[in-house]
């Protein structure tokens, strides 16, 4: 993500290998492994994906200051191949 730390707003940034068009996944959990977001966008069809979180929660409260651990989920539209990466940030307001 970038950027880390971040205050108001980071995204999730990569490129992929699959000719076809993919859906891509992002969840948010606390250290202690609580979720407190899932952001999912569809049908990307460039190579290089982009998704914003504005560090809010599932409720739309502003998470507090502090180290998330992510999981970037990407698949093929068409279910055939799926790819993880997982990664941490932080928040600094």
């Amino acid at each position: 993500n970038y950027p880390n730390p971040f205050g108001r707003a980071t995204y999730f940034t990569f490129e992929h290998n699959q000719t076809s068009a993919v859906d891509v996944e992002v969840k948010i959990y606390t250290v202690a492994g609580r979720l407190i977001n899932s952001l999912e966008e569809s049908g990307f069809d460039d190579r290089f994906v982009k998704i914003r979180w504005d560090g809010r929660d599932r409720e739309g409260d502003e998470v507090a200051n502090g180290v998330y651990l992510y999981k970037v989920i990407a698949r093929t539209v068409d279910g055939k191949y799926s790819g993880e990466a997982l990664g941490k940030l932080s928040v600094t307001r």
